[in-house]
């Protein structure tokens, strides 16, 4: 099955579906692991092993050990397989980029040194009854910031990030009762973010920070404030 989004090779993702009774595996053939490999990522060195099991942990997605990805659902949440598998493929593909892990690790740890109030991988369902994954839901007297950190922002998890906004927004308003807002802090210290994308999030009203000028972003210093 053909998706609309590019690998690290430039080429089109693809799922593969295997149909068994009343459920449905989606997997990526390997593809994802082996394609990570050949930029020199090493899966077995500890840190890269740790921040794998996060990803696979937070959209469970199953690996195997000659590295492939799987999800298995019932078929009438075919959708929400897609959905775990795709992200787990986009953030596997994020950790090759030089720092990912690092960066990573230093947004978690710098929101624990200024006490943010933020709650660590949070499942949200959306409207079309699939749950979406943020990295930290922020919580301030108005506001509710739903935030996510790309160690490099590509069209692939720019889309994701709109859709799962899209599909909560109102929803998570009617529950928390506050100004909901979406986040998208991104790593500029290793590449050049392309104008584009960032204008992407303005057209449709969502903060990003840039981490090399996050004490000059109102959103970054709304959300570390006491």
């Amino acid at each position: 099955m053909p998706t609309p989004f590019l690998g690290l090779y430039n080429d089109l993702l693809e799922l593969y579906i295997k149909e068994d009774m009343d459920s449905i595996c989606l997997s990526d053939d390997g593809q994802t692991i082996w394609n990570a490999e050949t930029t020199g990522l090493d899966m077995n060195e500890p840190e890269q092993k740790h921040l794998l099991e996060v990803i696979l942990s937070k959209f469970r997605v199953n690996i195997s050990d000659d590295g492939v990805l799987d999800v298995k659902v019932e078929k009438e949440k075919f959708e929400q397989g897609k959905y775990s598998l795709l992200m787990a493929m986009f953030a596997i593909n994020d950790m090759t980029s030089q720092g990912s892990s690092i960066f990573q690790k230093n947004v978690k740890m710098l929101m624990m040194d200024k006490r943010v109030n933020a709650v660590p991988q949070m499942q949200i369902k959306g409207r079309s009854g699939i749950d979406f994954t943020f990295d930290y839901v922020v919580s301030r007297p108005n506001t509710e910031f739903l935030v996510q950190a790309v160690g490099n922002l590509d069209k692939n998890n720019l889309a994701a990030f709109i859709l799962g906004m899209e599909e909560v927004k109102d929803y998570r308003r009617l529950v928390s009762d506050k100004d909901i807002r979406g986040l998208l802090i991104v790593n500029d210290l290793e590449k050049t973010v392309h104008k584009e994308l960032l204008q992407a999030l303005v057209n449709r009203q969502l903060d990003y920070v840039l981490w090399s000028k996050k004490e000059e972003s109102p959103a970054w210093v709304e959300i570390n404030s006491i």
